[in-house]
């Protein structure tokens, strides 16, 4: 533990030991006799890299401050330990041994990291840190946030993973629009290819039987990582089935997913809460400095990127009011379909832009009961989310 921080040593331990003891479980079998948390508490702190038996995670001084905070630590010592088997034993042919003279290249970092941070907190519901509608929170929260990035719908989980290297870590202020994070996508789609092989197996076997053939076969018996078609054959075969729309539609498209067909086996449906009498949608995110409203990003497809803002413009007026710092006040309460006179300094030109204001595009899930839920529904939901 470095850093002057106050923590309660006696809950941290036990909590870890928690979190350690649940992971455990998923494949049966721990890799080594000893295993290292090496925590640095730092301004601002965030995040982790795991070793082959230890991980260094990064975390502020305050993350023990409030049960808020202490559950997003638990999160990431969860992801961060259970990579001590995905990625480091279990891993596509890709990701080791390493060639550092290259860059190594996979379509499957949606698995080693997104189905990791889909264990993160499938291991922290196990160990009891979540009750069941807190875990539905997080699940439907996870696809409220790809489904409100505009990129969902032009790059695939797989592309995302294969542009890691020139895309992923090295955003600009168009990414949001046409990338998304495999992170993220990774971590809907470790939470559908569970469902996906539970109801597939009716009820006899989850995602965990997959990390142990893959560990089994590949890791143990053929001490290699797999290919893209072994890891699907693998899943399919633990499934019972074929999974065509989840690798050629939530893996390899961009295309939309059908959420429903995931969650009506436990007795789920996805319900989109935000009211469809919403106010006109502006699309442009700011940035406010001394006074002044820059354009930092442009939403695809919204009234500031159809009519014609740019990142780097400052909003001076809107309807020839002076903005500064309340552009937000500015438009609320605006209707679709109004036009806004916008007055930029761009580069130094003054520039008055029509703005007709769009629908608001933007979504917030929630997982609700199907009415009239069957027995097999409930005892599915049962076992997916451990309930005894």
């Amino acid at each position: 533990m470095f850093g002057d921080v106050e923590y309660n040593e006696q809950r941290l331990a036990a909590d870890y030991k928690r979190v350690c003891e649940a992971a455990a479980t998923v494949v049966g079998e721990h890799p080594c006799k000893h295993y290292t948390f090496i925590v640095h508490h730092i301004p601002p702190g965030g995040g982790g890299l795991e070793h082959l038996n230890s991980t260094t995670l990064e975390t502020t001084r305050n993350a023990y401050a409030t049960e808020a905070n202490y559950k997003r630590f638990m999160s990431l010592v969860a992801h961060e330990y259970f990579h001590l088997w995905n990625v480091k034993r279990i891993r596509p042919v890709a990701l080791g041994p390493f060639d550092y003279e290259n860059e190594n290249y996979t379509h499957m970092l949606w698995l080693s990291e997104g189905c990791t941070s889909f264990y993160q907190e499938y291991i922290l519901r196990r160990a009891g840190f979540y009750t069941p509608d807190a875990y539905l929170g997080i699940v439907a929260s996870g696809i409220t946030e790809i489904e409100n990035q505009p990129g969902t719908r032009i790059q695939s989980a797989a592309e995302s993973s294969w542009d890691a290297w020139i895309k992923g870590y090295r955003p600009n202020e168009n990414s949001a629009n046409t990338q998304i994070s495999y992170y993220s996508k990774g971590s809907v789609l470790g939470t559908l290819l569970n469902l996906a092989i539970l109801s597939g197996s009716n009820g006899q076997r989850n995602m965990d039987d997959l990390m142990r053939l893959l560990y089994n076969e590949y890791y143990k018996k053929q001490k290699r990582g797999f290919t893209d078609n072994e890891f699907r054959q693998a899943a399919e075969q633990v499934a019972g089935r074929k999974l065509e729309d989840f690798f050629n539609i939530g893996v390899n498209t961009a295309e939309p997913i059908n959420y429903d067909a995931y969650f009506a086996p436990v007795g789920l449906q996805l319900v989109n809460l935000a009211s469809k009498a919403q106010d006109g949608f502006l699309g442009a995110a700011t940035t406010i400095a001394n006074g002044k409203s820059t354009i930092s990003s442009v939403r695809r497809g919204s009234a500031a990127y159809n009519d014609g803002l740019n990142v780097g413009d400052e909003i001076i007026s809107v309807d020839k009011v002076r903005v500064g710092d309340d552009l937000l006040r500015l438009i609320s309460g605006r209707k679709v379909g109004e036009t806004l006179k916008v007055l930029v300094n761009r580069a130094g030109f003054l520039r008055e832009i029509p703005v007709t204001l769009t629908q608001n595009p933007l979504v917030s899930y929630r997982l609700e009961p199907l009415a009239n839920q069957t027995a097999e529904q409930k005892a599915l939901y049962n076992k997916w989310l451990y309930i005894k």
